[in-house]
């Protein structure tokens, strides 16, 4: 890229340098601290950042390199003492030495991300858009990110970038945009030429991630100006979350999509929420509130955007994707046969059992023959079941009183008999 564009601006910036480089000297490195995030009464985050500076280092930046890379400095020391990590990615373009580079991973050590913007210089860069698809990329997907830390890219250039990228023709502005915005990692663009958005690429960038663009060529405005406001930006930045990374519902069913942050806030007046349903067409409620609700009526997955604006105009968004599964339709049960049981089976009531007389049966009057009669030397045999089941039934008690009254009768009548018997012998035996 033709570097007359800067010829203007060479004195403006050898003293930007002396200064910045005055000012970083005389700013002591400060120990990191504990990372965390709170929320404070203006619905912004402090504490744990992570901010991932991507450098154009083609030779159009050459007057403004070191300019721009004291100001790198400067942001990196401000970052990490308020806890965060620093890391440095600088990029050229296609057909380059190289299109992209790690120069550091995150560290807290100012000093250590000095040293890589000191080993830095500008060379090549070929037609006027460069490699920053590519550069933005490279960072997302290759540096250390803190999963619980706040995310942060700010590109410094004096380019627009080509899209989709000649590098890897597969990363295109708006995808790159998703994914970044889907990481919940804000872009804010640092540019040195006001040439560099005239299309609107990082408007658009910074748009879909809850960035921002700051122009160093703004009329009014001085480098200490600007850059106070780029850090107020990037520290003390608006932070809004989903509570999950992504939701899953039933389609019919409405489900709540809450974030945190917004109900920190004080006053609650002072921010507002704004909520996009990106694709679908859900029944949607409270989307101007932290927690709104959808209902979506087909399944598939869906994008949900949030964006928390805070009193002083200031603005963060977050990305969450919902997952609608069809209704689950609960299966009968089958209908069990009763198991057979091999116990007989039981009638209603108990069997009658059968009457009884008024009092025992009496039992029948002996003779005195009877009386006198020896007793039977038959010896008695125990009847076996089958001869006690083969045996005639008893008589009934009345059969029994009949048959004795027989037996009596014969008997006297045989006795009678007997005497009579006697008597003849006896009158044959005196004649």
């Amino acid at each position: 890229m033709p570097t007359t564009r800067r010829t203007t601006r060479t004195t403006a910036l050898t003293g930007i340098l002396a200064a910045c480089l005055l000012a970083g000297a005389a700013t002591p490195l400060a120990a990191a601290q504990p990372r965390d995030t709170a929320v404070d009464e203006d619905c912004t985050a402090a504490g744990a950042l992570d901010l991932a500076v991507v450098l154009d280092t083609t030779g159009s930046m050459s007057s403004a390199i070191s300019a721009a890379g004291t100001t790198a400095v400067d942001l990196a020391t401000t970052v990490s003492s308020s806890g965060g990590r620093v890391a440095l990615v600088d990029y050229r373009d296609a057909g380059d030495s190289w299109t992209s580079r790690i120069r550091t991973d995150f560290t807290a050590d100012a000093a250590t991300y000095a040293a890589a913007v000191g080993e830095m210089w500008a060379g090549e860069g070929g037609d006027i858009p460069e490699a920053t698809l590519f550069a933005l990329n490279t960072a997302l997907t290759e540096l250390s990110w803190d999963d619980d830390a706040a995310r942060a890219v700010i590109v410094i250039t004096d380019a627009p970038f080509h899209d989709p990228d000649r590098a890897d023709p597969s990363l295109t502005s708006s995808g790159v945009a998703a994914a970044l915005a889907g990481s919940g990692t804000a872009v804010h663009a640092l540019l040195t030429d006001r040439s560099a958005d005239t299309s609107g690429q990082y408007s658009a960038l910074a748009s879909a991630t809850g960035g921002s663009v700051t122009t160093l060529g703004a009329a009014g405005s001085t480098i200490e100006e600007l850059l106070a406001s780029l850090v107020d930006d990037v520290v003390s930045r608006p932070y809004v979350t989903f509570t999950q990374p992504s939701y899953a519902f039933e389609a019919g069913t409405a489900g709540e999509l809450p974030t945190v942050s917004g109900d920190e806030c004080l006053p609650l007046e002072g921010a507002s929420w704004a909520w996009e349903f990106l694709d679908g067409d859900p029944e949607v409620s409270g989307v101007t509130t932290e927690t709104a609700t959808a209902n979506y009526a087909t399944p598939g997955d869906y994008a949900v955007r949030v964006t928390i604006t805070t009193r002083e105009g200031k603005t963060a968004t977050a990305t969450t994707t919902v997952r609608v599964t069809a209704p689950v339709t609960p299966t009968p049960e089958p209908t069990q046969a009763p198991e057979p049981t091999s116990e007989p089976t039981e009638t209603a009531g108990p069997a009658p059992e059968p009457a009884q007389t008024a009092g025992p049966t009496p039992e029948p009057t002996r003779t005195a023959s009877e009386t006198a009669a020896p007793a039977a030397t038959t010896p008695t045999v125990a009847p076996t079941e089958a001869s006690e089941a083969d045996a005639p039934p008893t008589p009934a008690p009345e059969n029994l009183a009949s048959t004795g009254t027989t037996g009596v009768i014969g008997g006297a009548f045989a006795v009678a008999l007997l005497a009579a018997g006697a008597i003849l012998v006896g009158r044959r035996a005196r004649r």
